[in-house]
């Protein structure tokens, strides 16, 4: 058995200290074991026997692009404008029409995301390519449904309304299993990859291309205290966008 990572273990431990700083808000639990929680420390590196995690990767376009015809058709979408944005997983499989403001040039999305708790909005500014895959999609969605469905795959009332990030990912993998299976003597086989590392693979070409701070602005790596767009950001995302997206 592979032994846990560091990273993974700290995760679980954080989780933990939240479920039990939520109890004492309750008044379920009392303070003082919520404070000697507090004292846990993270493991740090090289002082424990947990692993530490291998660096997420981008994804090569070559093992992308031989895979994408042996995927269904959201999942498919999913994977092209995952590629042209770099958004989270989660950001990606809760889009809504209502999220898209197209009478702008781009077009700027403001999806759900994981700091919104926090009144932090995000805005991803959609060029070209995303907008022409985008179009199709949003005229066939009523404002409140999800643009990626299962269902779509095919028509069971067991499949959900929308793709979360295990079930995206599961989407991929059987996709690429597929065209290992199907692929021709001589051509590689290619190894799975978790969709999360197209946010590497955005993030890299814009580093690459642009610097530091534009894959910051691509991202949205949250810089600033208050808000997570200033309009000088949100002005080099949007000419990133124009050329790359």
């Amino acid at each position: 058995q592979v032994p846990l990572s560091r990273s993974y273990v700290n995760s679980h431990v954080s989780r933990v200290k939240t479920m039990f700083k939520w109890g004492v808000s309750e008044e379920l639990v009392s303070e003082s074991v919520w404070n000697a929680l507090l004292t846990v420390p993270e493991l740090k590196r090289g002082k424990s026997k947990a692993r530490d995690a291998l660096k997420k990767q981008p994804v090569p376009a070559e093992h992308i692009d031989p895979v994408l015809p042996f995927m269904h058709e959201p999942t498919r979408q999913m994977v092209e404008l995952h590629r042209l944005t770099g958004v989270r997983s989660r950001s990606l499989c809760l889009a809504k029409p209502e999220q898209f403001d197209t009478r702008v040039t781009p077009w700027l999305w403001r999806p759900r995301h994981k700091t919104e708790h926090l009144d932090r909005e995000l805005i991803v500014p959609l060029g070209p390519r995303a907008r022409k895959l985008l179009k199709p999609i949003l005229r066939l969605r009523k404002p409140g449904e999800y643009l990626f469905r299962p269902r779509d795959v095919r028509k069971d009332h067991r499949y959900r309304e929308h793709y979360d990030a295990g079930s995206y990912r599961l989407a991929v993998i059987r996709a690429i299993a597929r065209y290992n299976r199907a692929r021709k003597k001589g051509q590689p086989e290619i190894p799975d990859w978790h969709p999360h590392r197209l946010r590497h693979t955005v993030g890299t070409l814009v580093h690459d291309g642009y610097g530091y701070e534009a894959a910051q602005a691509i991202l949205g790596h949250d810089t600033d205290i208050t808000k997570l767009y200033t309009a000088r950001r949100l002005s080099l995302a949007s000419k990133i966008a124009a050329e790359i997206g």
